[in-house]
């Protein structure tokens, strides 16, 4: 199970497998305030992959996201706040 923080804060997400490697990642928002977020999957390059909304209900929610489209190679899994505020950065290998 891989979690990062960003300085400062504790982990308040955990992002499993990494590497991805059978087409689905899980996204355990383990501390996350309940609120409205913004789950964007960039490439390399900083080309958006994936973005979605999501509603945190409460900690402990678990997501499943598909990598199954995606091309192989190194992403940044970011989630921001309403306010655009980053709550999250992980850097992800799909293979």
């Amino acid at each position: 199970m891989a979690s990062k923080a960003l300085p400062g804060r504790k982990a308040v997400v955990h992002v499993y497998p990494n590497p991805v490697a059978h087409g689905e990642l899980t996204i355990t928002y383990t501390d996350l305030a309940p609120g409205k977020y913004q789950v964007a999957l960039l490439t390399a390059a900083g080309n958006s992959a994936v973005n979605k909304t999501i509603q945190v209900a409460a900690k402990g929610q678990v997501e499943r996201m598909s990598t199954q489209h995606l091309s192989k190679g190194w992403y940044v899994l970011r989630i921001s706040d309403a306010t655009q505020q980053v709550a999250f950065t992980q850097k992800l290998l799909i293979q």
